[in-house]
This record gives C-alpha cells, structure tokens and sequence, in this order.
C-alpha cells in the first residue's frame, strides 16, 4: 500500500471509530516512517509528504528495473513541481550516473544541495560524478564528506567511501594518505577486496599496473608453454594435440608448473638472455601423465554437462572463461564462493548477475585468447581488455585493478 493510501485509509477508519487504538498506533507508524525516510525540516504538511514519498517510491522502482530514462522523466516532473523531497533530487541523479550523464547528475545534485543542505545522501554521487569527470579534487572533497556523514554503524558503507577517497588521493601521488585510508577502510570492513587490492599493488609501487611489464610478463608465459607444449609433443610422437580436452589439460599441467616454478624466479628469469631462458625454462619436468590430468570418467563427463546445462546463455565450458574474470565480477558484487554456488546450482543468478556472467565470460575469453597476439598486437589486445572491463566502471582506473589482479591470479600466484 503507498504512503497516500495508507495515511487515508487510517483517517477513515478514525473518522468511523474516534477510539480505534489499531488505526491511531498505524497512522502513528506512517506518520513516523514518512518522517523518519524523508522529511528531514519537520515543515512538510502531511498530506504533501505522503504524495512526495509515493513519487520517490515510483521512481526508485523504475530504477530498480533499470528504466533509466522513465525514472528521469518521472524524477524531472516532480522537480518541476517544486517537490519537498530530497531523495527525489538524489534519485535522478542515480539515473544520470547510469546512463553516463555526468555532467547533469552533477548539476541536478548542486541543485538539490543547495535546496536541502542538511540531506548528506547527495555527497557519495556528487563524488561518483566528479571522479567520472576527472575533477579530482571535488571528488577527493565529497568522498571525504560522505565518509565522514555515513552512519558509523554502517562499517561496510564506510569502508567503501574511504577506500574511494584513497583511490582518489593516489591519483593526485598523495599515496602515503591513500595507504592510511585503505588501511582503515580494511580495519572497518576486512572483506573489502577493493582496499585490499589497492594496498597491494601500492606494494608494488603503483596504483595503476605497469602494461608494459604485464605484457613482458605474458611474453615469458608464452615462451614457457610453447616450449613445454613441445617436450609434450615430441615425447608423444605427436604433430597436434588429438582434442581440446587434451590441449586443455596439458595448458592447465602447464600453467601450474608456472606458478610453481617460474614465478619464485622471475626476476632472475627475466635478465636472462633468450638462449638462458630456454634453457631454464626445458629443465622444468611437469608430470603429464598422472591420472588426475586426464580423468575423463563418466562421473567427470556427467559434471560438465550439468555445469555447462546451469549456464545456458554460455558456450560449452564458457564458465572457465568466467572464472578468470572472477575478480571483474567480484569488484561488481559477485565473489568468488557465490559464483561457485551458481556453478554447484545451490544458488541461481537473477537477471542483472546473468548479464554480468555474460560480461566476465567476453573478459575471460579475451584474457585466456591473448597467446595469438605478440609484440605491438599484444599491448593493443591488453588495451582493448582494459577498454572492455571499463564498460561497467566509471573510473577506468579500477579496469586497471583488476586487469591487475588476474595477471596476479593466473600469472603471478605463488
């Protein structure tokens, strides 16, 4: 029932029944809830409120169902009318940060600020829209005051703004204040992976990664499996691998003898010449032929398809390609053990995670794809990558992160 309607019909019943207790204490909680969500002067008549409240209702349903537009035309009457609301103000601005109208979500949000000064909810938004504008110091200003006016109580909330602020801080090179406040985004919420990815590639000195050092990183993992897919090979008396499911297991052996064995040594590895780092790289002996490797029982067989029947909207197997792109999803709001349940069918992705599956699975396919590219074709395929997970980021920076963290977790991993 909508606020208006609620509020009448409690009216009516008091009007029949002056001594209704049930009617006075429900009026009373709409009354209270109208107050309490968004009347934050006290002075609006009740009747107004309660329509007021109806419209934001609307509207955050419409952007619930992600009808951007309906909710801006809808938003905008309201303004038109000179509504009381101020989450009416911050709701169009959502809309706009949305649809990539930055500029006007900044606008409408002055505005709103200046209407109601008291209403902190607009500060996160106003920093999302400057950040989008690469107005770093606004952004820096409104992170700081949405930190500082988001309920204490709410850890996660406020984990978040700072560990925003601090990514705002590094790109200006303030990275010793950025460190501190990614710290205690970590203390506060110590499941914030964004804090902790940022702390960590601190470490490694910048916030954005070095692409060409990623690329040279790539080049040595291409060199490595090309070698190793030849011992492989000409030990079988093989010209060609006899099937995917051959090629792919071989890769994974490959690729685990990579971090195994190569990464403790990269850095001796990569001032080797070439001759030395062939040389090193065909000492490595990966056992191949181990049962686990190529199990193909029927148990295994009747798993992937049951896997594979979960992920309809995929290619065969194209949720390995996912998995890749875990850190894309779980920068999105998808971590690793929920993607795993929808892989174990404990859980069942709704309609915006499928959409993000999809997304992840084009990163993925990319990424494990990327041994067809060399030299200048490499770094425009990484670039394009990075181009592809800033789709779903404002902040391009971030597609910097995670491009980062899955060369950590399928590269680097020790």
């Amino acid at each position: 029932m909508e606020f208006a309607e609620a509020l009448k019909f409690w009216e009516r019943a008091l009007k029949a029944d002056p001594s209704n207790d049930e009617a006075k204490e429900n009026k009373q909680i709409v009354l209270d809830s109208l107050r309490d969500i968004y009347d934050i002067s006290g002075k609006m008549k009740i009747r107004e409120l309660a329509e007021g409240a109806d419209n934001a209702a609307r509207i955050e349903s419409l952007l619930n169902e992600k009808n951007y537009l309906a909710a801006i035309t809808e938003a905008k009457k309201c303004i038109a009318k000179g509504t009381k609301i101020p989450k009416i103000y911050w709701l169009i601005s959502h809309a706009y940060i949305n649809t990539e109208q930055y500029e006007e979500a900044r606008k409408i949000l002055h505005e709103g600020e200046n209407k109601f000064p008291d209403y902190s909810d607009f500060y996160y938004n106003l920093a999302e829209a400057y950040s989008a504008l690469n107005h770093t110091d606004s952004a820096i200003k409104y992170y700081a005051l949405a930190a500082e006016n988001e309920d204490p109580s709410d850890k996660k909330s406020v984990s978040h703004c700072l560990t925003k602020l601090g990514e705002q801080k590094s790109l200006k090179g303030e990275n010793e204040e950025a460190l501190l406040l990614w710290k205690k985004a970590l203390q506060l919420n110590p499941k914030n992976k964004f804090a902790r990815t940022c702390i960590l590639i601190h470490k490694k000195g910048s916030l954005m990664p070095d692409m060409d050092k990623l690329k040279n990183t790539l080049d040595l993992h291409r060199e490595f499996q090309k070698i190793q897919t030849a011992v492989y090979l000409n030990n079988n008396n093989l010209k060609k691998f006899s099937s995917d499911e051959e090629k792919n297991k071989v890769v994974s052996k490959i690729g685990s003898a990579w971090k195994s064995e190569i990464i403790p040594n990269i850095d001796i590895i990569e001032k080797l010449p070439e001759a030395g780092r062939r040389e090193w790289f065909e000492r490595i002996k990966i056992d191949f032929f181990n049962e686990y490797i190529f199990n193909t029982s029927a148990d295994q067989i009747l798993y992937e398809k049951e896997v594979n029947a979960r992920f309809p909207y995929l290619p065969e197997n194209g949720i390995l390609h996912v998995y890749t792109a875990r850190p894309a999803l779980s920068f999105k709001g998808i971590p690793e053990d929920k993607l795993l349940n929808f892989m174990s069918g404990t859980e069942k992705p709704n309609k915006k995670e499928i959409e993000l599956i999809r997304w992840a699975y084009e990163i993925g396919y990319r990424y494990n794809n990327q041994e067809k590219f060399q030299g200048k074709k490499l770094k425009e395929h990484l670039d394009s990558l990075s181009e592809l997970i800033s789709k779903k980021f404002r902040d391009k920076n971030d597609a910097g992160l995670i491009l980062y963290k899955m060369l950590e977790n399928n590269l680097m991993n020790k």
